[in-house]
């Protein structure tokens, strides 16, 4: 009985053990704050807010990829498409950002903002 009792703790902590490195390799991937990463994330997501005011929304299936050609139409600039690839860079590919080029975008974004 002491035995078995041993064998159901070590499995239990053995579940415990594998669904916590799980979930930890998947924390980065869901948390939405710190680090270097925000800025390209609150950019794009400012730009998808941006575009549902002109009537053009991400649908639940559309990846970022997908859209992107409908955000450019939209905007009538290549901005879009460039934050959105770099939002898939840093979203899904896991790069660390280019300052320069998020300042860069950033730019773009806050110009082609302010004439529409």
């Amino acid at each position: 009985m002491k035995e078995s009792t041993y064998q159901e703790g070590r499995l239990a902590a053995d579940l415990g053990n594998l669904v916590g490195a799980m979930l930890g390799r998947l924390r980065p991937s869901l948390r939405f704050g710190g680090g270097e990463t925000d800025p390209v994330r609150r950019l794009y997501f400012e730009m998808l807010a941006a575009a549902a005011r002109r009537g053009v929304e991400r649908r639940p299936p559309e990846t970022p990829l997908e859209v992107s050609p409908r955000l450019e139409r939209a905007f009538a600039a290549p901005a879009p498409m460039e934050i959105t690839d770099l939002f898939d860079e840093v979203r899904y590919g896991g790069r660390r950002p280019d300052p320069e080029r998020v300042a860069r975008l950033r730019e773009e974004w806050e110009q082609l903002e302010s004439e529409g």
